[in-house]
């Protein structure tokens, strides 16, 4: 109650939750991005004059390595802030650059942006979900010295030297397991993949699941996460250990990053809220089958 209570807007004491005290500014002059010292790569993918917040950062000493806490309103230019500050360390050879989001839809979606903005620099992206690979990620912050990121990831196995080259596999051809109670949702859902090519099988039942992982061979797995007879976790565990590498799709699934149950941590593979966007459902499933990670 207590807790409560202190999180009650109508209650609050805003002295227990004060950080600290800034002056708002009143009038900022915006900043000219060909006045600023910058590789003159970074320069061209560059907007003219920065925003507000953008142009307060960087008389903050952003462009002097100064350690900098951005608070400002959506879509007022916060992420420019940490890209201009990372690339142009990667570009004067001053280490490389570690940018976390907090939703695995968002980091698909940053990913897909970075890659087509900084890539003609000859920068390479690297994309991981550390919490999909059981990996684990600590902060450890010291006073004026900065903050040290421990990333911690299990070795891959071992690749032969020379791979064959092998067709990319789609939705076209493609045998799915749909584990769902029935309803609009799963007729809709399997009808559509059926129109699109694939095979599929729907089970409703705990039992029948493992049944027919145990004896049929299947490329995707699509299940209800709210279907009662069902034990997701549990499913999923049998899947790895019955066909070891059979991607699985969860609909429904709401990530709460504290929960011990989120999808991603019980080893599924992609999360699928509601309501359904078919276009991106599509595109996404085909990634999974194509195993590139859709995140």
């Amino acid at each position: 109650d207590r807790m409560l209570v202190l999180l009650d807007p109508k209650k609050m004491d805003r002295e227990l939750t004060l950080f600290d005290r800034v002056n708002a500014s009143g009038q900022v002059s915006p900043v000219k991005v060909n006045d600023l010292k910058l590789d003159k790569r970074l320069k061209n993918i560059l907007p003219e004059t920065l925003l507000p917040v953008q142009s307060i950062s960087i008389g903050s000493g952003l462009l002097d390595r100064k350690d900098h806490l951005v608070v400002s309103a959506t879509a007022t230019g916060k992420t420019l802030i940490g890209e201009i500050g990372g690339v142009s360390n990667i570009l004067s050879g001053r280490g490389k650059m570690l940018f976390l989001v907090p939703l695995v839809a968002l980091a698909n979606q940053k990913y897909d942006q970075f890659t087509n903005k900084y890539s003609p620099l000859g920068l390479t992206l690297a994309h991981a979900i550390i919490g999909r690979h059981e990996g684990d990620i600590r902060v450890i912050s010291h006073q004026d010295r900065g903050s040290t990121f421990l990333i911690k990831l299990p070795l891959a196995e071992s690749a032969p030297l020379f791979k064959r080259k092998t067709k990319k596999k789609g939705l076209r051809d493609s045998r799915i397991l749909i584990i769902g109670e029935g309803g609009a949702l799963i007729d809709i859902l399997s009808q559509l993949l059926t129109s699109k090519g694939s095979t599929s099988t729907v089970t409703s039942s705990n039992h029948e699941t493992l049944k027919l992982l145990r004896g049929k061979k299947f490329d995707l797995v699509i299940a209800d996460q709210n279907v009662p007879n069902i034990e997701t976790s549990k499913m999923i565990r049998e899947r790895k250990r019955l066909q070891p590498g059979l991607p699985v799709a969860l609909i429904n699934a709401r990530e709460n990053p504290g929960s011990r149950n989120t999808p991603i941590k019980m080893g599924a593979d992609l999360a699928i809220g509601r309501p359904l966007d078919i276009d991106r459902l599509l595109s996404l499933l085909s990634s999974l089958l194509a195993h590139e990670v859709p995140y």
